[in-house]
């Protein structure tokens, strides 16, 4: 029983050597290949990112050759925004183009309120653009838009009227407010406001485009023009300066002075 069962181990032993064999780490030479072999593969894939680097900045290749303009626009002309995309280096193209500084130098632009600018592969910048929309102006040598936000611009490309509102700092969308409320019901009974001024002392006056001016003081605006309306065929408007409602129950009436009669001479 014995004898067999060394018999049996010695047909095991050349197995046993060649998993012994399977078992040992490789040579240093196969090292050495191996870690050759993975260091050219990181030089390649460098280079060739490098490469493909080098290819998409260069201005010679996948350059801007296409401008989408879009927006409704009666104050900001093509010429305006082509200066402003001319002022892009001559290096810059497709992918290299800082779409964000582009956007800021056109809301910089007296006449935007807002731009948006985006790519479209392969050549094609598209450029959304939304004017300031002018309701009034305001203090005379700056403009209000809709939202009453005050912004500076060549009021020499305004063709439509608009009101005079003046006011302290700040005051530009309570007065813008205040013009709206007024105008609405000045307007239903045939007057139109041709200024309006919030006071440092917060006391309103209107000038009407009759060629009349209100004092309403601080408060009870409203009822106070509801007033003037109801007195005004009373009044000879022909002569009217201005007419102060700051009293609780009776106003008080200005008037134009008379014009003299040119002499005239018998000769």
């Amino acid at each position: 029983m014995t004898a067999r069962v060394a018999k049996r181990n010695k047909k095991e032993e050349p197995q046993a050597a060649q998993q012994l064999n399977d078992a040992r780490p490789p040579s240093r030479a196969a090292f050495l290949a191996g870690l050759t072999f993975f260091i050219c593969v990181l030089i390649g894939l460098y280079w060739g990112g490098l490469r493909v680097a080098q290819w998409l900045t260069d201005q010679k290749h996948l350059p801007l050759s296409e401008l989408i303009l879009l927006g409704e626009r009666q104050y900001v002309s093509d010429d305006e925004v082509r200066q402003v995309l001319l002022a892009i280096p001559e290096s810059q193209n497709f992918f290299t183009l800082d779409v964000n500084q582009l956007q800021e130098n056109l809301q910089s632009m007296p006449w935007v309120y807002s731009a948006s600018v985006r790519k479209r592969w392969p050549d094609r910048l598209k450029v959304f653009l939304q004017e300031q929309r002018p309701s009034a102006f305001w203090n005379e040598t700056d403009l209000l838009n809709i939202k009453g936000e005050v912004f500076n611009a060549p009021q020499d490309k305004i063709q439509a009227p608009l009101v005079y509102l003046y006011g302290p700092e700040h005051s530009s969308k309570e007065v813008l407010e205040v013009y709206q409320q007024l105008e609405s019901l000045l307007a239903l009974n045939g007057f139109s406001i041709d200024g309006l001024e919030l006071t440092h002392r917060y006391a309103w006056n209107i000038q009407l485009k009759q060629g009349i001016e209100l004092k309403l003081g601080r408060e009870q605006r409203v009822d106070r023009v509801q007033r003037f309306i109801d007195i005004y065929p009373l009044l000879d408007a022909q002569k009217v300066a201005y007419v102060d409602l700051r009293y609780d129950t009776g106003v008080a009436v200005g008037w134009k002075p008379e014009r003299e009669p040119d002499d005239q001479s018998n000769g």
